[in-house]
Order: C-alpha cells, then sequence, then structure tokens
C-alpha cells in the first residue's frame, strides 16, 4: 500500500551494512518452498529472525513431500527461534522489538488478525521512540519519532472481508513510517509484462473489453477435505448490529485478487 518508507530504510541498511531482521509468520509450503529460502540466500544481508505457526507440524497437499516441522526449520535457518503466535513472537524481548520486517504468509482469514498485531507493534515503537522538543516553554511531540520502523509484506488476499480490508488499510495509514505491502506474485510474471507492454503501446487500439480467467486442472483442491480453509468461504458472526460481514475466502475469493491486479495494474 505504500513503500517510499521501506526503500529509504532499505537504503540505510545497506549503507550501515546492518542485516535486515525478518520473521516468516506461517510456515506452510508457500515459506518451506519460497520465502525462506530466498530470504536465507541473501545473506549476510538478511537474517531470518523468527518463524511463526500455529501447528508444531505444517501440512499441505501442494506438497510432494512432507513440510519439515517447526524445529526442524529452526535448526535449518541457524536456530532461529520459533513460536506458535504472532503475539508471543512480539512479546519476546529478545525478538520483537528487534524484527526489520515480517512476511504474512498465514491462512487467509488469519490475515487481519496478524497484520493488525503487527501494525499496532509498529505504533508501540513509535510511541515509546517518541521524542519531545521545547516549543515556547511548552512541549509537544513530533510527528515521527526516531524508532526501529517495522516492514510488513502480506501475501494475498489482503483479508477475507472488505471490511476487514478497509481497517487494515486505514491502520497502516497511521503508521507511514513502516512500508505495508501486498504480495501479487501473478503481476511480475513474464506474460504479464507483456501483456501490460502490447495494451500501452496501443498495438490493440482502445481497450473496450476485457475477460481474465484462470484455468487449469484443480478439481483435486475441492475434492481433497484437508483443503477445505483454503477452498470454503470464512465463517462469519454477526456483529453487534447484527449484520454479518460479507463472506470471504474460497479459491475464487484469493485467485480473483490476480485477476483484480492484472486488469487495474
Amino acid at each position: 500500500i505504500h513503500t517510499t518508507s521501506w526503500l529509504e530504510s532499505r537504503v540505510l541498511t545497506m549503507a550501515t551494512k546492518t542485516p535486515s531482521r525478518v520473521a516468516v509468520i506461517g510456515c506452510g509450503w508457500w515459506s518451506q518452498g519460497w520465502h525462506l529460502p530466498h530470504l536465507a540466500a541473501n545473506a549476510p544481508h538478511v537474517v531470518i529472525a523468527a518463524i511463526v505457526d500455529p501447528s508444531p507440524l505444517p501440512i499441505s497437499t501442494l506438497s510432494s513431500s512432507p513440510l519439515l516441522s517447526l524445529v526442524e526449520l529452526s535448526k535449518k535457518y541457524n536456530n532461529c527461534p520459533h513460536y506458535n503466535s504472532v503475539e508471543d513472537m512480539l512479546a519476546d524481548p529478545k525478538v520483537g522489538p528487534t524484527l526489520d520486517g515480517a512476511i504474512v504468509a498465514t491462512s487467509h482469514a488469519s490475515h487481519f488478525q496478524v497484520g493488525m498485531a503487527l501494525l499496532k507493534e509498529g505504533l508501540h515503537r513509535r510511541s515509546k521512540g517518541s521524542d519531545s522538543v521545547v516549543d515556547a516553554g511548552k512541549k509537544r511531540s513530533r510527528p515521527q519519532s526516531i524508532h526501529k520502523a517495522l516492514h510488513i509484506l502480506m501475501e494475498k488476499p489482503m483479508t477475507c472481508s472488505v471490511d476487514e480490508a478497509l481497517e487494515m488499510s486505514k491502520m497502516s495509514m497511521t503508521y507511514p513510517e513502516g512500508a505495508f505491502v501486498i504480495n501479487h506474485t501473478a503481476s511480475y510474471r513474464p506474460q504479464t509484462f507483456v501483456a501490460k507492454e502490447i495494451i500501452s503501446s496501443g498495438q490493440l487500439g482502445e481497450i473496450r473489453h476485457i475477460t481474465a480467467t484462470m484455468n487449469g486442472g484443480l478439481m483435486w483442491l475441492f475434492d481433497d477435505k484437508k483443503n477445505e480453509s483454503w477452498v470454503s468461504k470464512t465463517p462469519w458472526q454477526k456483529g453487534e448490529d447484527n449484520k454479518t460481514p460479507m463472506n470471504g475466502n474460497g479459491y475464487a475469493w484469493g485467485q480473483l485478487a490476480h485477476i483484480l491486479a492484472w486488469i487495474y495494474a
């Protein structure tokens, strides 16, 4: 959503040769096959500071081999500490306050809870680091204090509810010191760049209608009950106003993020 501060802090990090300390929250197939190996490959510029997953033994039907347990992942990545919740990680004085960034690759339904916890940690850091200046005999706080910013990369979909997405977006805007970015990997595929170039060049003339689809033999996703949390909509409880938030999650909800990103980018 906003990235300028991340670029500025990255330049500062590289200039001071201080490695970025990154936590990976959610240690399923995507993190074990992508995020963790790539972070490790960027050493010594990056340190995997912590791993978090509510399950000590993550499972996935997408992996051809069993996933590593949290203990095994910890040993594989320099004995980094592991936790069962983001709250436990942030509460650890040796880890929480030292993080530069966090990657959120948890279940879709938990994105809101995890993202809000991380944003609140950033705001807490800012309030603790807030210094005052004397102006005409009165103390006033500077709008942005000097503190260790916390940057967040969250996998799509942002949340399973439009209301939650708006609330988290507003919260992120109150913390401009930290970047808050939603990861749309399909937007960076070579085919996407080719399509964008063809459309931008005017070769196709005026675009008046778009048809975008994603096709594949994926019925096995729906047939296997182990994938229910991924392909089924999220059940919602009625709120205080006796209204039920918009149902989200499910395979279409998650993949629609890619299609909308293609169209609006």
